[in-house]
C-alpha cells in the first residue's frame, strides 16, 4: 500500500496540469481506503500524502480549502466550540464524543452540534440537549463548508473517523472549517491534513519518547484515558434476547474464551492464536460476535468460516469449540453473552476501547497485548489506568500464555474478576463524562490560548 500510495501521488505532483493526474486524483479521493491500523510502522508519511492527493482533487473541482477568519470581535466572550459528525445515533463515535462537551462550563464555551444525517433516535434529542445548537448540514459540500465557516468557530472537533475512507466529513475536514481543528482517537492514526491542528491522545498510550514523529498535528497528551464513553439513553438498555450455556450446548465446566473485535481485527494472526489458547485449555470453546454493523452493513461471513476451519484443523481442535453468533442488537444483549463467558481476548495489534467496556462492566478478565504504536495500546490503556498490568500481554507467547493460565485456574480467574469488579464499580474516568468534560475544557482553552498568542504575533 506505502508504494502504490507513493506512486500515486509522485505521478499526481509531477504532472498537476495534466488531465490523467486529474482523474486519478479524483479516483482516489472517492476509492482509497487505508486499513493499515494493524501495521505497526509510522503511518505519517502516507497519510500526509493521502492528505495532499485530496485537497489536490478537492482544488481541481474548485473548492476553497483555504480560510482566512475575520478578527475575534472584543464583545464575544465565550470560545465557541463545534462538534462535526455524521450523526449522532448510537454508536462507538457518539458514546464516545458525548463526554467532550457533555459537560462545558456554558458561561465559558457556546457549543453546535453539526451533523449530516438525521437520525430521529432519543440519543440524538439527548446529544442536542447538551448543546447550544444543532445544525444539520446541506447535502452540497461547498454548501456546507459555508454553513459551518459562517458560525466564526474558535475551535471544531472531529467527531467522525476521517482515515479510513474518504466520508463527507474527510472532504470538510480538509478545508479550513474554524480556527483551530481538533481530532481524537475516534480517527485511530495521524489524519496527515494540513487543516487539522492537534490531535488528542494520551500519556497511557502514546508513551513513547518519539510519538509526536507520528503526526502531523500538534500531539496533545491527556495524564487519564485518551477517550471517554457515556452510553447515556442505551445505558440501560432492555434484554431483548435471551440465552444460556444450555441452549448453545455448552457445559457448565467448559471454560468459555470470548471475544467481540471486529471481524476486520481478527487477522489470521490472531485467529492462529485464539485457536492455539483453546488446544492448551481441555474443555474449552471460543465464542466470537465479530460482526457488528457499526463497523459494515454485510459481511462475508461463510468466508470466515472457512478460514477459521482451516486454522482450527490446523492444530487438531474440533470445529464444534468455536460458536459465531450473529450481531447482537444492543449492548444489554451484549452483556447477557459475556456472563456466560469466563475470559475475553482483545484483538491485536489494533485492539479494542469501546468494545472492552462491556466485559470489563460484567468483570470478565480481559486479555490484552500492547505493542509501540498508540493504535495498539488503547486497550492496554484502560487496564493500566485500572492498575491491572497483569492481563496486559507483549508478544504473542506471553498473551498465549496469559489466557491459557486463566483458563486452567479458577482461583486465578476469580482474583481478576473481583479486582476488575472494583474498579469499575468506583466510576472509572473512561466512564467519567464529568471528570473527561473538564479536562476537555482545560484542553480547549489552552490551545485557544496558543492560538490567540500566535495569531498576536503575525
Amino acid at each position: 500500500t506505502q508504494k502504490v500510495v507513493n506512486d500515486i501521488h509522485s505521478f499526481i505532483f509531477q504532472n498537476q496540469d495534466n488531465n490523467t493526474a486529474h482523474q486519478i486524483a479524483k479516483w482516489f479521493t472517492l476509492k482509497a481506503k487505508l486499513f493499515l491500523y494493524f501495521s505497526q510502522a509510522n503511518l505519517k508519511d502516507i497519510y500526509k500524502k493521502r492528505a495532499e492527493i485530496i485537497e489536490f482533487a478537492l482544488k481541481i473541482e474548485g473548492y476553497q480549502v483555504e480560510y482566512n477568519f475575520p478578527e475575534r470581535t472584543g464583545d464575544r466572550q465565550k470560545i465557541r466550540v463545534g462538534i462535526i459528525a455524521n450523526n449522532f445515533a448510537p454508536h462507538p463515535e457518539t458514546f464516545a464524543t458525548l463526554p467532550v462537551y457533555k459537560h462545558l462550563n456554558r458561561e465559558e464555551f457556546e457549543i453546535i452540534l453539526y451533523y449530516l444525517q438525521a437520525s430521529g433516535h432519543p440519543l440524538e434529542r439527548y446529544c442536542f440537549d447538551h448543546a447550544n445548537a444543532a445544525i444539520e448540514l446541506p447535502e452540497d459540500l461547498e454548501l456546507q463548508v459555508k454553513a459551518i465557516r459562517k458560525d466564526e468557530l474558535d475551535i471544531l472537533f472531529i467527531s467522525t473517523n476521517i482515515t479510513s475512507q474518504t466520508n463527507a466529513i474527510t472532504l470538510l475536514a480538509s478545508h479550513r472549517l474554524a480556527r483551530i481543528q481538533i481530532v481524537g482517537m475516534n480517527s485511530p492514526v495521524t489524519t496527515g491534513m494540513r487543516h487539522i491542528d492537534r490531535y488528542i491522545s494520551s500519556k497511557l498510550t502514546d508513551s513513547e519518547t518519539n510519538a509526536k514523529e507520528h503526526y502531523t498535528e500538534k500531539l496533545v497528551t491527556l495524564d487519564g484515558p485518551d477517550q471517554c464513553f457515556d452510553f447515556a439513553t442505551e445505558k440501560e438498555l432492555s434484554v431483548t434476547t435471551t440465552i444460556s450455556r444450555k441452549e448453545l450446548n455448552i457445559d457448565k465446566n467448559t471454560v468459555v474464551y470470548i471475544s467481540g473485535a471486529n471481524f476486520y481485527k481478527i487477522i489470521p494472526e490472531v485467529e492462529a492464536t485464539w485457536v492455539q489458547i483453546i488446544a492448551q485449555v481441555p474443555n474449552s470453546m471460543l465464542l466470537l460476535y465479530p460482526f457488528n454493523p457499526n463497523w459494515a452493513p454485510n459481511y462475508p461471513i461463510k468466508a470466515f468460516q472457512e478460514r477459521f476451519s482451516a486454522t482450527l484443523s490446523k492444530y487438531g481442535v474440533s470445529e464444534k469449540r468455536l460458536c459465531l453468533l450473529n450481531a447482537l442488537p444492543n449492548r444489554a444483549d451484549i452483556k447477557e453473552h459475556l456472563k456466560m463467558a469466563n475470559i475475553y481476548l482483545d484483538a491485536y495489534p489494533f485492539s479494542g476501547m469501546t468494545s472492552l467496556i462491556d466485559p470489563l462492566q460484567v468483570g470478565l478478565p480481559t486479555v490484552v497485548m500492547q505493542k509501540e504504536s498508540a493504535r495498539s495500546r488503547r486497550g492496554a490503556s484502560l487496564l493500566r489506568y485500572m492498575e491491572i498490568p497483569e492481563l496486559i500481554a507483549d508478544s504473542e507467547d506471553t498473551y498465549i500464555q496469559l489466557a491459557v493460565n486463566l483458563g486452567n485456574n479458577s482461583d486465578l480467574r476469580a482474583v481478576y474478576r473481583d479486582r476488575i469488579e472494583t474498579k469499575m464499580q468506583a466510576n472509572p474516568q473512561f466512564l467519567d463524562s464529568r471528570y473527561y468534560s473538564t479536562q476537555m475544557g482545560y484542553l480547549f482553552q489552552k490551545v485557544f490560548q496558543e492560538y490567540l498568542a500566535s495569531d498576536s504575533e503575525l
